[in-house]
């Protein structure tokens, strides 16, 4: 299936929904405000603006564009996945 069918977001939204059930890790924002904090790549910016009114401490990412948010005085800061593992998820 196309990543980018109608069936394939129906079952993400349908992931997301039990993930949000289940454990209330999910937090649904719909920002008011566009941020315009990734001027490399606009297409980011949706994604950090949700980060942002969220109030994400991290953004997991390998995108180096991202890289950005650091300078911008926001909250969610840039974090390889590996990092935070690391950091976060220690036995």
């Amino acid at each position: 299936m196309e990543l980018r069918s109608p069936g394939h977001w129906k079952r993400l939204q349908r992931l997301f929904t039990l993930v949000s059930a289940t454990h209330g890790t999910i937090i649904r924002v719909n920002p008011a405000f566009r941020f315009h904090t990734i001027p490399a790549d606009p297409d980011d910016n949706a994604f950090a603006g949700c980060a942002i009114a969220a109030h994400a401490d991290f953004v997991l990412t390998d995108d180096s564009d991202y890289r950005t948010l650091k300078k911008t005085g926001y909250k969610p800061q840039p974090v390889r996945p590996e990092e935070f593992i690391a950091a976060h998820l220690k036995p």
